[in-house]
């Protein structure tokens, strides 16, 4: 069986993330072996290069960033008084219990 990408008993160019052996080996030992997930080792694989894509997300707390910063000020760094106040003023959202 040929590996992709690469000649027969060697690794595929760019190989594995930390560079890791990945000859011979299903996308569950390797996912294993990396401690990563499945899907992540198979867009790896599929890109042919050894770069793992970034995550772009739009950050939960961006929208009250200027109002933590005020209460942080405040509440003279003491973090508890920060989501104790953010949570009365209705800034953050109530956590469950």
């Amino acid at each position: 069986m040929r590996a992709a990408g690469g000649e027969p008993g060697q690794p595929p160019p760019g190989g594995a993330p930390g560079g890791a052996p990945v000859c011979g080996l299903g996308v569950r030992a390797i996912a294993r072996a990396l401690r990563l997930a499945r899907n992540s080792v198979r867009t790896v694989l599929t890109s042919g290069t050894a770069e793992v894509p970034g995550l772009e997300r739009e950050q939960i707390g961006d929208a009250h960033l200027d109002a933590l910063r005020a209460l942080y000020a405040d509440c003279k760094g003491n973090r508890v008084r920060v989501w104790e106040e953010a949570q009365k003023q209705g800034s953050l959202y109530p956590t469950p219990r």
